[in-house]
């Protein structure tokens, strides 16, 4: 690594504490009307998206995503105009092919209760009031619903992601997720309830399809970190969310693509996720 690249990211480091500091000092309890206009904004958005018809015109169009199957996650800057301001977000994109059946991909995406071990969390993902706490409700083999797939009902839940993350601060958060079918296409999205830190609006979705003799998992997620200081190291945190896809799809692929899905198991995964 070169050191410009580390002392620009120290740089980051030590600005996103301060701004937390400054933050906290002002006891932000919620977001403001303009932020609340943004975040509608991205939901929309994502709700283009949540349907087939929308989907299928992303993935045509967007050179984010192939037909060849390969991995691939990329983060692209994007301007957009709400209320007569402009906003810089950042969209996330990945594509990942996992040898494993849809039923499978399923169970990994919809039990919290994997994610501390599997994704390296600060400590369970698990809502202790949430209803569906508990994760995936049946075997996959055994689920049927007249409207998805065997092994990948329509399924809510929230989670609390906390993580470590280099350079960008600590995230703590809590997403609601829930699916749906239409036609060849199972979609989970994940919608923003909380941020602890105040750090980012975001909202995403996961769509996964049968392909060849497995599944395809394709995910598009929306950012706008509210931090003013570090906007100004766009390309840095773009750089850092990419890694961060990155080890998500290789610690997926591995959990799914596993016999079981032990704990030590789901920690084997994180730890090679995280070494490429």
């Amino acid at each position: 690594m070169r050191p410009q690249k580390r002392d620009s990211r120290g740089i980051l480091s030590i600005l996103a504490g301060l701004v937390f500091v400054f933050f906290a000092g002002k006891g932000l309890a919620s977001l403001g009307p303009e932020q609340l206009r943004l975040q509608d904004f991205i939901s929309g958005e994502v709700d283009s998206l949540n349907k087939k018809s929308g989907w299928l015109a992303l993935i045509k169009d967007h050179s984010a995503f192939s037909d060849d199957l390969k991995d691939r996650a990329s983060v692209t800057k994007r301007e957009v105009q709400v209320g007569g301001e402009t906003y810089t977000l950042g969209v996330g994109y990945r594509q990942v092919f996992i040898h494993a059946p849809m039923a499978k991909v399923c169970e990994v995406l919809q039990s919290p209760g994997l994610f501390q071990d599997l994704f390296g969390l600060s400590q369970d993902a698990q809502i202790p009031q949430d209803s569906n706490a508990s994760g995936f409700p049946k075997s996959p083999d055994t689920l049927t619903n007249s409207n998805s797939s065997k092994g990948c009902e329509q399924f809510s839940f929230k989670a609390r992601i906390t993580k470590k993350v280099p350079v960008v601060d600590d995230q703590d958060f809590v997403l609601a997720y829930d699916s749906a079918r239409e036609g060849d296409f199972w979609f989970q999205r994940a919608r923003p309830v909380e941020d602890h830190k105040k750090f980012a609006l975001r909202d995403n979705l996961v769509v996964l399809t049968k392909v060849n003799e497995g599944t395809l998992l394709r995910e598009v997620s929306y950012v706008y970190i509210l931090r003013a200081m570090l906007r100004i190291f766009g390309p840095q945190v773009r750089s850092v969310t990419q890694g961060e896809l990155e080890i998500i799809s290789r610690a997926q692929k591995c959990a799914a693509e596993a016999h079981s899905l032990s704990k030590e198991t789901l920690i084997d995964c994180s730890k090679k996720a995280a070494k490429n």
